[in-house]
């Protein structure tokens, strides 16, 4: 119960991340209204298919993870051996960057000057 708790927050933060981002590029860069920033977000999640990483299966972020795996595998397979000697899984450090569209690993400056071109 606890677990699962833990996970809704952190899907929870991981929103709020996409949505601070979205507000930013308002503000400073896009010069959008409220409606227009609402209506990126709801194009992102259903036209784009982000919700579908957010619901409790996660099943769209598991092929992602599924999917990225795969391309290691075939594209890089040293780095894919060593990764898999050490059990290092792409859960491990692409699941944050998928759910926050790489948000969540740089300074908010540095973000919305890259998604924004400001």
């Amino acid at each position: 119960m606890l677990l699962r708790h833990k996970t809704k927050i952190l899907l929870f933060i991981q929103l709020v991340v996409i949505n601070l981002v979205i507000l930013i590029l308002r503000q400073n860069c896009l010069q959008m209204s409220e409606e227009s920033a609402f209506f990126l977000l709801r194009h992102l999640m259903f036209r784009r298919g982000l919700r579908r990483q957010y619901l409790p299966d996660m099943a769209a972020l598991q092929v992602q993870l599924y999917q990225l795996s795969r391309l290691l595998h075939d594209q890089h397979p040293e780095l894919y051996l060593h990764f898999d000697k050490h059990e290092v899984a792409p859960t491990l450090y692409a699941a944050p960057w998928i759910l926050t569209l790489f948000a969540s690993q740089f300074p908010l400056g540095f973000v919305t000057k890259v998604f924004g071109k400001c």
